[in-house]
């Protein structure tokens, strides 16, 4: 069982830094001006806000204590962090979910 977690637990990693990489790409098109149809831009905006707080939830669920307030500095999926482009997504320990 324990080898199971492990491998659940790296593939939300993997979940997690393919969705960093998709926010920072969002990010680059939403701040792209011109060179990108209005539209675009602005779905991209759409979807860094909505994807980034799905994420936390995800992220939060994984920690060993849950909740964000908890995680302190760990947290890497906030409003600002989005803005600033400062995701960073690390192993969850290995008492994380459940």
């Amino acid at each position: 069982m324990r080898e199971a977690k492990a491998a659940g637990e790296e593939q939300v990693t993997d979940l997690l830094s393919t969705v960093e990489l998709m926010i920072r790409q969002a990010r680059e098109i939403a701040d792209g001006g011109e060179i990108y149809p209005a539209g675009v831009r602005d779905i991209c905006a759409k979807l860094i806000e909505h994807t980034g707080y799905r994420a936390q939830g995800v992220y939060a669920i994984m920690r060993p204590n849950g909740g964000l307030a908890r995680m302190g500095a760990r947290c890497h999926f906030d409003e600002a962090d989005l803005l600033e482009e400062n995701l960073e997504i690390g192993p969850f320990p290995a008492s994380a979910a459940g």
